[in-house]
This record gives C-alpha cells, structure tokens and sequence, in this order.
C-alpha cells in the first residue's frame, strides 16, 4: 500500500495545500471535497475566481426528487421504488468523476459532493462502493486513520463493494479510504463519521422504520429499499448509507441489478481522459 499521506486540515497558522501554507485561517478540517477546495485556494488570490467556481457549484437551484412513497405496507410497487432511488441519485448538473482507474461512489463520491455539500456517514462499518475503469481495476482496499490502517482487503477484479471488516469506525472522525490498483497506483479520498449523538438518533429512528416495514411484510429487497429512502431523505442526507442499503441486498432481483448498474455508471462519468 502507498504511505499515508499529509491529511488536509485548516491550522491555527495556516492551510496547507500541496506544500503551500495560507495564513489567517481558524481551525477545523478541511472539507475533502475538491469543490470546496478549489474555492478556497482561489479566494485567497482572486475572489471573482472564487465567486465563479462557487456558482457553478450551486448551479443546481431545484430541490432533488421527493421520494412520497406513503406508508409502508401500501401500494408501492419494488421496482417502481427502485426507480425513485435512482432518479434520486441521479438528479443534479451534469458532472463526474476524476479520470483514473478507480471511480471512488462510497463512502464517498466526487460527484455526489459537488451537488450536495459534504456527506457524512452512519455506518461503522461501511459499505465500500466503487468502479472500475480501464484495463487496472482495483486489488486492495483499505481504510486509515492517520497512519495506521484499520482494515486492508484484498478484492477481485470484478469486485464493486466490499464491506469493511476492522475495527467499528468512531463517531465524529476523519478516515482515509485508498484504493489499489493492479498497477500499483493508489487513489486516496477522505470521509467522515457523524457525531456520536447524530448516530445514536438516527439508528434509534431507522429501528422504528425497520420495524414498521417488517410488520408489513415486506421482502428483503423491499426492506433495502425503504432503508436507503430512509437515509436520503434524512435531515442529516445520508447518501452513502442509502447506497450502502441499496447494494446491500444479497439476492437482488435481475430488475435491482440493473439499477444498481446505472447507477454505477451514472456517478462514474470522467471529467476528463488521463
């Protein structure tokens, strides 16, 4: 695996992006989103550069599809709920993904980020959602928290997910996620956890769901499905857990695997050729 690398943070004294330091900043982390990124370095040596990457960023004003299923045991139909989800996700500017042979989906994804601002994650132990592009597809999978790798996994090449196996992730952290091709060449993004109190929430409102779904009988599949429209519809939008429940399916219909798919394709459109 690759050598952990600086992780970005704003300082008392400064930023330090790609060896450069920038003073006059409070402290917190810096958002792993290049979008955000972007905007910061511009605005501190052109601010109408910076005012233009920002508007394109928001350039979408609409809000994402409502996803008015009604109650669970009603009339929905699996495969037209699966077609919600997907418009769902869908939904936002044309936009993708940096060119490479690994196209990162979750637990993060570039082109989920620049529509909807950073995205946090519920799970502690994370569904890793990815694809592959190119004649070097991913062969090891790991995740880091500052140096010391809490799990790393080795994956075939025709692998798109993977569950992680370490230990349970902490709440309110920064963790690094680093792909491994079979050339050797690594592609490394960053998520975080929610707050302690935010999980404690939120698993306590998805149990009531789970448990009014199940009493209406619905199937594995269905269950999936009410599961990720829980997360992204969530005060909090869960993305990466709804894409977590939405692969999570162990005997998905031919009809799930094809939206599964498409979606695959949909968060993985490179921005550029290499």
């Amino acid at each position: 695996m690759p050598s952990e690398p600086q992780r970005y943070r704003w300082t008392a004294i400064g930023i330090l992006v790609s060896g450069i330091t920038i003073p006059t900043l409070p402290m917190f982390y810096l958002s792993h989103s290049l979008a955000d990124t972007a905007v910061f370095a511009a605005a501190q040596t052109d601010p109408l550069s910076a005012q233009a990457i920002t508007q394109t960023i928001a350039q979408n004003t609409d809000t994402p599809p409502d996803l008015n299923w009604g109650e669970p045991g009603g009339s929905q139909l699996v495969m037209d709920m699966a077609d919600d989800l997907l418009e769902f996700y869908q939904w936002g500017e044309p936009g993708g993904s940096r060119a490479g042979s690994v196209c990162t989906i979750a637990p993060y994804s570039e082109r989920l980020e620049s529509i909807h601002g950073v995205i946090e994650v519920w799970s502690d132990r994370p569904l890793m959602i990815w694809q592959n592009r190119g004649e070097n597809p991913a062969s090891r999978v790991a995740i880091s928290d500052l140096g010391t790798y809490l799990s790393n996994q080795t994956v075939e090449p025709t692998d798109t997910t993977i569950r992680y196996d370490g230990e349970p992730l902490q709440p309110g952290q920064f963790y690094d996620l680093i792909f491994l091709d079979t050339a050797n060449d690594d592609t490394l993004v960053s998520f975080s956890t929610l707050s302690a109190t935010d999980r404690d929430a939120v698993s306590t409102e998805l149990a009531q769901l789970e448990a009014q779904v199940i009493a209406s009988g619905a199937t594995e599949e269905e269950l999936a499905l009410w599961r990720s429209r829980f997360f992204i519809q969530h005060d909090l939008r869960l993305l990466y857990d709804g894409l977590d429940a939405l692969f999570s399916v162990e005997n998905p219909s031919p009809e799930l695997v094809q939206r599964q798919q498409e979606l695959l394709m949909s968060l993985c459109v490179p921005t550029q050729k290499e």
